[in-house]
Formats: C-alpha cells, sequence, structure tokens
C-alpha cells in the first residue's frame, strides 16, 4: 500500500507521463485511474553492442556437444521471482520434453524462487534437462545467449524486456508472453499468455522440430529489432518535453 501510494503520487503531480509500452501505460489506467491522454509511449530502443566479442565454447562445452548430438537449448534470463512466470515455464519444459526429449533448458539468473525451481524440475522428472547458471553478466550473458537457439520470455508482468532483444541480437528465436511490452514492436515472435502452459510447450516443440520456422523466427527478428533506435526514443522524448513547455507557457 506505501508503495502503490507514493507511486500514485509521482503519476498524479506529473505533467506528463512517458511508459515503455502500452501493456504499462495500460496497468497506469487501470490500478491508479490516470487519465490516458496524459501518457505517452516511447519503446526502449537497441543498440548492438560494436566489440570483439566472440563466444567461448569452453565455457558450455557440455551444451555445445549436446547441440552437436542435436539437442535444442532453450534459455531464460533474469530474476527468479514470481513476476517472471518460471514455474509456468518449468511446466511447460516438462510437456515440451515429455513430446521431444532432446531439449535442454537453460536458466540464467538468481533469485528467492531458485531452491524451489530446482525442486519442482527434480518432481517434474527433467532435472537432467535443466541447467542452473547462477547469476551471469557481461560476457557469461552473452555467451548464453550465444549457446542458445531459443528464448523464451516467460514473465506475468514485464513493462518492456530488453533482455528479449540482446537474445535476438545472437540468433535466438523468440517465445514471449503477451503479458511483455516488448512484444509489441515485435512481429517474428512466437506470443501466449503466461499461464497458457499447453500453449508455451507446442511452441516450443514446432520450433525445435522445424528448422524452416527457426530460419524464419531468426530472419524476421533481425530485420525488425534492426529499426529500434534509441534515437527515435530520444525524439519520442523531446517531443513529449516540448508539449509539456508549450502548455505550461499557455497557461502562463
Amino acid at each position: 500500500p506505501l508503495i502503490h501510494e507514493i507511486e500514485y503520487q509521482g503519476l498524479v503531480w506529473a505533467d506528463k507521463i512517458i511508459a515503455v509500452s502500452e501493456a504499462t501505460k495500460q496497468i497506469i489506467i487501470d490500478r491508479y485511474k490516470i487519465p490516458a491522454d496524459k501518457i505517452d509511449v516511447a519503446y526502449n530502443g537497441f543498440e548492438a553492442p560494436h566489440d570483439n566479442y566472440t563466444f567461448d565454447r569452453s565455457d558450455y562445452s557440455y551444451l555445445v556437444s549436446m547441440k552437436n548430438k542435436g539437442y535444442t537449448i532453450v534459455s531464460t534470463v533474469g530474476r527468479f521471482t514470481l513476476q517472471k512466470g518460471l514455474f509456468h515455464l518449468m511446466h511447460a519444459a516438462a510437456r515440451a520434453i515429455k513430446i521431444h526429449p532432446k531439449m535442454l533448458f537453460l536458466f540464467a539468473g538468481d533469485g528467492e524462487q531458485k531452491e524451489d525451481l530446482m525442486r519442482l524440475s527434480a518432481d517434474l522428472g527433467i532435472s537432467r534437462n535443466v541447467i542452473f547458471t547462477g547469476f551471469v553478466r557481461g560476457k557469461q550473458l552473452r555467451d548464453v545467449y550465444s549457446i542458445s537457439d531459443i528464448f523464451v520470455m516467460s514473465s506475468v508482468s514485464e513493462p518492456f524486456g530488453l533482455t528479449a532483444l540482446e537474445a535476438a541480437h545472437h540468433g535466438n528465436a523468440l517465445v514471449i508472453t503477451k503479458q511483455s511490452g516488448v512484444g509489441e514492436v515485435l512481429n517474428s515472435i512466437v506470443r501466449y499468455d503466461f499461464w497458457d502452459e499447453d500453449k508455451l510447450a507446442g511452441a516450443l516443440v514446432n520450433i525445435a522440430e522445424s528448422p524452416a520456422l527457426v530460419t524464419t523466427l531468426r530472419d524476421g527478428i533481425k530485420r525488425e529489432y534492426g529499426r529500434i533506435s534509441w534515437d527515435d526514443v530520444a525524439e519520442k522524448c523531446v517531443q513529449v518535453y516540448d508539449e509539456v513547455n508549450k502548455h505550461k507557457r499557455n497557461r502562463f
């Protein structure tokens, strides 16, 4: 309640609000009763890194060997919290593995749900197909993207989700919940409701068993994230600032 009140006061007193997605804008409208015309949407941008990064196969030699045996690597990255919908992902993983056994799931990150997720993978009988990397960042994070074939954003609620664009840059096919804002700016993805474990499992199996689908998703997403620019975001923000300044000048 205290956090809600602080956020409410900030939103009420603001001359204008910039949300990072239409989903976030709708949450502000629904939960805080803020008029829609007070909120503008400026999606996050993406800039591909220009450095000398190369994937270090030695750090993931086991996964490299399994890929050579025909396994598909599915990854997710983030905090292990309720918001990320990881229990639904784990249940979907069990269903997908039952249909297509040659799948490995890479859970990269840490959080209060880690032990429960590890226990759940054992209870579901898929612990051999699930790997927990612990917290990763920098080169370690990019290595996770590089070894993966499919990236899943299973969030119950995600204002935007830059990790999906990072994964796409490293050649991943994307499976994203409809509750994640990044899905609003991408078309070459598979979207599902966070609770729909059957649809998620089906999507993972379809991608794993269809090289043509993987190529279509990868090629399409590469064109789409390439059009997302921080320059465009900055231009949108400047337009909002100018609108607020003009309104204030007219009032006084």
